[in-house]
């Protein structure tokens, strides 16, 4: 099992859709994936998202809509996408590394 890791990339150059951070998180019980991109996490939060939309879920969308478009950061996209999953109650092993994160 893999711990929820965030790297910040300040390399403008870098493809939203390459590898800007790492979320692993539980889908299931044991059941565990991992997300490393911008475009995947746009897509869980779109088409697999477990729960009713919250606030952070909807606004980790925009953040990731605008990340893939070129009018926002990846790394904001990953840290929104964190955000949403903590507002979703869903599991992160090691959260406690978490909380070291910037998290808006």
């Amino acid at each position: 099992m893999e711990p929820l890791v965030l790297t910040l990339v300040d390399n403008k150059e870098v493809d939203n859709a390459t590898h800007i951070f790492t979320a692993t998180f539980e889908t299931g019980l044991g059941q565990f994936r991992t997300i490393n991109t911008v475009e995947q996490a746009g897509r869980y939060l779109l088409s697999r998202w477990p729960i009713a939309p919250g606030p952070l879920h909807l606004r980790a969308r925009q953040v990731c809509l605008e990340a893939l478009q070129g009018d926002g950061e990846p790394a904001k996209a990953g840290d929104a996408f964190i955000a949403a999953l903590a507002e979703a109650d869903i599991f992160i092993p090691n959260k406690c590394r978490l909380d070291a994160c910037a998290l808006a």
